[in-house]
């Protein structure tokens, strides 16, 4: 049986030295080879997949933590939030001087000094970044966009705000969970529409594809592949995965630093 498999990026394909194990690269082309199809299924947007990813033999993406799907380079779905809402909350981010970047297929809307986060720690957070900066900042625009995929923001140290308390204040509207991304510097959160997880990606695109459900995989680590793992009709955390992912998978896999990616694909079948 030929699968749907449904990969999260940073923390299970991607190490946080922005490097891909080699082990994982060979497991994913391996299983390729068997003839399954391979799906980024990322927090990031497209302008921040690095080209060499799509070498190791992916033909699907979902993107923004499910708001935007790809296969073979043509969109399948497409949802952004629109410009009541994001003029909404910039209001509230510059009351409250919270940075932003607005996350859209084809473009990032970073604040004035948002990009300064990756720098601002110390040296070796610069180095682990360079190459995501190198990727992203030829999309990189100064106004507010009229519409977005998510966005990722920093609460500086001296505000007293949680990002649980950002997520009360748009409970209503916007679902909102503390990011997978850390740059050391302030409490950082990622904003989505309600309605759209990398779990509703994977439904919408087997639904689309005509594919069934339970015959997909999905592999992740951080909070927001909480909806993915559990969707999925075989869903593995990776070692280094939060408490909510690991309770929530089916199986657990070893670390991204310990042939994690590959010894999940090795016990889904997928490599044999």
């Amino acid at each position: 049986m030929k699968r749907l498999v449904f990969l999260d990026l940073d923390g299970t394909v991607i190490t946080h030295q922005q490097t891909v194990p080699d082990s994982a690269r060979e497991a994913c082309q391996r299983a390729v080879e068997n003839g399954h199809t391979l799906w980024m299924c990322t927090g990031r947007c497209l302008t921040e997949i690095y080209p060499w990813l799509w070498d190791i033999g992916f033909h699907g993406f979902i993107g923004a933590n499910g708001a935007h799907g790809m296969l073979d380079g043509v969109d399948v779905f497409d949802h952004r939030i629109s410009t009541e809402k994001i003029n909404e909350v910039e209001a509230y981010f510059k009351e409250h001087g919270i940075t932003r970047v607005w996350q859209a297929p084809d473009a990032m809307y970073p604040s004035e000094t948002y990009m300064g986060n990756f720098f601002a720690h110390d040296e070796k957070v610069a180095q682990d970044w360079a190459d995501y900066i190198k990727q992203v900042e030829p999309y990189f625009r100064k106004d507010v966009p009229t519409s977005a995929s998510k966005a990722m923001f920093t609460i500086p140290d001296d505000v007293d705000l949680e990002v649980e308390d950002v997520a009360h204040h748009f409970r209503d509207s916007l679902n909102i969970i503390p990011a997978s991304v850390d740059t050391g510097v302030g409490k950082t959160g990622e904003l989505m529409q309600i309605g759209y997880t990398k779990g509703t990606g994977l439904a919408e695109v087997a639904e689309k594809l005509g594919f069934p459900i339970e015959h997909t995989i999905s592999v992740g680590d951080a909070l927001n592949d909480l909806e993915l793992v559990q969707t999925a009709g075989l869903g593995i955390a990776m070692g280094n995965a939060v408490p909510e992912v690991k309770a929530a998978a089916d199986w657990i896999s070893t670390s991204i630093y310990e042939d994690g990616l590959a010894t999940a694909m090795e016990y889904a079948g997928l490599v044999g």
